[in-house]
């Protein structure tokens, strides 16, 4: 990551403000550009090289961005949205991204080509300079991880010794096929959140919490069932004791750096899981790509450089191609586009209506009818 440059010199001291009202009184002819450098104290080659290009804008020191601050503007716009659908990128999609685009547009940049994609160097910039698009790599407390599993209340039989050839049999309890869930949740600093139990049942008993870890919750699941039987109420409670035990051991700072760690979550490690797993993902991807290689690509074009990019993210190009007509290029919805979701079908509204005497014996006539 790039350290944050902290400034120690007195040069580009002066505002916006001052930059405009000194070109003002230039132009005017009130001060010669050396009494407006001086009164404004803004450098006299500044001042004049700004006159010459007729620039106010106060820009910052050394290197600019690759793909400059509008297109990063229509960038930020496009992440948003992918947002708005739930399908927020990560920081190597938005690093692949953004080579893309400035490949096909055109664009001088100093990318990495042989793995083709924008450097570390870059996706932190960008961060820095639109904090409101919040990124996690540096946030472990605000990494999350949830699972639930269940557990069964009384295990099935063990294996039973009898005497072959003879009917043989066993009591067991009804209940034996009933499952609690419980649901754990813990972030990549190693923090747990106390874990949720949903049983089956309507009436819950105080004592199911407090055997539980502190903090602890209980849901029931089913209000429709009202009698649980006198084993399955003590198996109840013993699990409560059974999960404090293995919770007091299993909910560590090292078990929950380990789990993030291994799937390379945090630290963020994008070659952690190995290209073994993707193999059935590449094979999909490549019989997809079969059919968008029989699209024609557009032949390479010379001379073109970004002349203004609109609110879509659409880059206007300036410049002479073979056949001499101006060319659009691709935005970044044309690379990747956004996924549309299908509305959900609105449920018919339903109330309820008094019916007459009358009425009830006209439909049973007009249903009768129908029947015949």
């Amino acid at each position: 990551m790039p350290r944050k440059y902290v400034r120690t010199s007195n040069r580009c001291k002066w505002s916006e403000e001052y930059l405009r009202s000194s070109m003002e009184h230039v132009r005017t002819g009130s001060m010669n550009c050396f009494q407006a450098s001086r009164e404004y104290g803004i450098p006299y080659r500044a001042l004049k090289r700004r006159l010459e290009k007729n620039d106010d804008g106060k820009h910052g020191l050394g290197l600019q961005s690759c793909l400059k601050i509008q297109s990063e503007k229509c960038l930020a716009t496009y992440i948003r949205k992918l947002q708005a659908v739930g399908f927020p990128p990560t920081g190597e999609t938005l690093q692949k991204l953004a080579f893309q685009f400035a490949e096909k547009n055109g664009i001088c940049h100093c990318f990495n080509k042989d793995s083709g994609m924008a450097g570390w160097d870059w996706l932190y910039s960008f961060l820095r300079r639109f904090p409101g698009l919040n990124s996690l790599l540096d946030k472990p407390g605000h990494v999350y991880n949830m699972d639930e599993t269940g557990f069964q209340m009384i295990p099935r039989p063990d294996t039973m010794i009898a005497e072959r050839s003879s009917p043989t049999y066993q009591m067991t309890c009804r209940e034996k096929g009933e499952i609690v869930s419980v649901m754990a949740c813990c972030n990549a600093e190693g923090c747990f959140m106390p874990p949720a139990c949903i049983l089956k049942g309507k009436n819950k008993k105080p004592e199911w919490e407090d055997s539980l870890p502190n903090g602890s919750k209980v849901f029931m699941s089913d209000p429709h069932l009202d009698t649980v039987s006198s084993r399955l109420q003590s198996s109840k409670t013993h699990f409560a004791l059974f999960l404090k035990e293995a919770w007091q051991k299993a909910a560590t700072q090292p078990n929950a750096h380990s789990g993030f760690e291994a799937c390379g979550l945090y630290p963020y490690n994008p070659v952690q899981i190995p290209d073994e797993a993707f193999s059935i993902c590449d094979a999909v991807l490549a019989a997809s790509a079969t059919d968008t290689d029989k699209v024609e690509q557009p032949q390479a074009t010379d001379n073109i450089s970004v002349s203004s990019i609109d609110s879509n993210g659409h880059a206007t190009m300036s410049g002479t191609q073979s056949n001499g007509e101006s060319h659009a290029g691709p935005s970044f919805e044309d690379i990747a586009p956004v996924p549309i979701l299908n509305p959900l079908p609105k449920c018919r509204k339903r109330a309820a209506v008094t019916l007459t005497k009358e009425q009830i014996s006209q439909a049973r006539t007009h249903q009768q009818k129908r029947n015949i």
